[in-house]
This record gives structure tokens, sequence and C-alpha cells, in this order.
């Protein structure tokens, strides 16, 4: 459960690419994170390998921080 003062961080990356993300994070003083796997969709045409559709398989990360290191635009 988020509270006041803490941010949520969706971040989407290929797969296998999570364990650097959550790394990062947690050296920028998050506690840790969640994460999960799902795959991308396009409405266009769908990329094809021997007539079969490929679909991009991506890791999504779910990073709770508090306002204190939420980085600023």
């Amino acid at each position: 459960m988020m509270k006041d003062g803490q941010k949520l961080i969706i971040t989407i990356v290929k797969k296998e690419k999570a364990k650097k993300v959550v790394h990062a994070s947690t050296l920028a003083g998050a506690q840790g994170g969640t994460t999960f796997f799902g795959k991308g969709f396009r409405t266009d045409e769908k990329k094809r390998f021997l007539g079969i559709p490929v679909e991009r398989e991506r890791e999504i990360i779910l990073t709770l921080v508090s306002d204190s290191i939420y980085p600023r635009s």
C-alpha cells in the first residue's frame, strides 16, 4: 500500500535486464522492487518468423520509493 510521501516507478525493460534496474534503484536508495514478465503487442502488423507471430517478452519492475529519492525532471 502506498503512503503519502511515496512514489511508484514503473519500468519496462527487455527480458533479463531487470536485475540491473533493481540493482541501480537499490543503490539509489530504494528498498527493493517487484518484477514480473509481460509480452508487448503492436496494433499494426506483427513481426513473423516462418509465418509465426513473434511476441516481445519484457520484464516489468515496480519500485516504491520515498519522495526524497524520487527523480525530478
